[in-house]
């Protein structure tokens, strides 16, 4: 990788990690925006040369792309609650997936549900520890060597879980953490903050 791209990778990396939870909901509507409106540009541009109509299928791109971004979050965290719920269900229960019988235990059904209910009130934690691993991801992989110099798999694994990996996950978690309750004990002393994380932190 060149300087340019690893120093890239280290500045993305180092913000994901440590700004995450405050920054996700502006990046998920920015993400299905652009896909949106690349996707309607390109529907426009194919059925018409028409600008006007151009235009209002990338208008109509951006809205369908923001919901569908939207949507699959919100399925993405549901679906993670349900499956750690459905793990601890059928152990729990002495369930197996080998024994699909045993899916509809009482205790598995709870648990598939209990876990989808607490997959949802945690999603802020979710998001919080998901930034930090892919943010410490994206910093490791700027230190690890080219692919070149390495000979086999396992040295590239061992390059890549390099303390950079492990240091800036539990960095960005504690940095997120003291951000947030900083911001909740700004907000709570009766003071009226700008708005965005800056002005609150001015």
């Amino acid at each position: 990788m060149t300087l340019a791209f690893d120093a890239i990778l280290i500045a993305v990396g180092l913000v994901l990690a440590t700004t995450g939870i405050f920054v996700y909901r502006k990046a998920l509507y920015g993400f299905g925006g652009l896909l949106g409106a690349a996707g309607g540009v390109l529907i426009g541009t194919n059925l018409t040369g028409d600008w006007m109509l151009v235009l209002g299928s990338a208008v109509v791109g951006t809205i369908v792309g923001i919901w569908l971004v939207l949507s699959a979050y919100r399925m993405a965290i549901l679906a993670a609650g349900a499956v750690s719920g459905l793990a601890i269900g059928l152990y729990a229960s002495g369930g197996s997936l080998a024994r699909p019988a045993t899916l509809a235990d009482p205790l598995v059904l709870v648990g598939l549900l209990a876990g989808a209910v607490a997959g949802w009130l945690l999603r802020r934690l979710i998001v919080l520890v998901v930034s930090a691993a892919w943010g410490a991801a994206l910093v490791s992989l700027a230190f690890t060597p080219p692919i070149d110099d390495v000979t086999d798999a396992a040295e590239l694994l061992d390059a890549f879980v390099s303390p950079w990996l492990y240091g800036v996950f539990v960095a960005g978690i504690a940095i997120q953490i003291g951000l947030y309750a900083y911001l909740q004990s700004s907000d709570s002393d009766g003071s009226d903050p700008e708005p965005g994380l800056l002005g609150r932190l001015r």
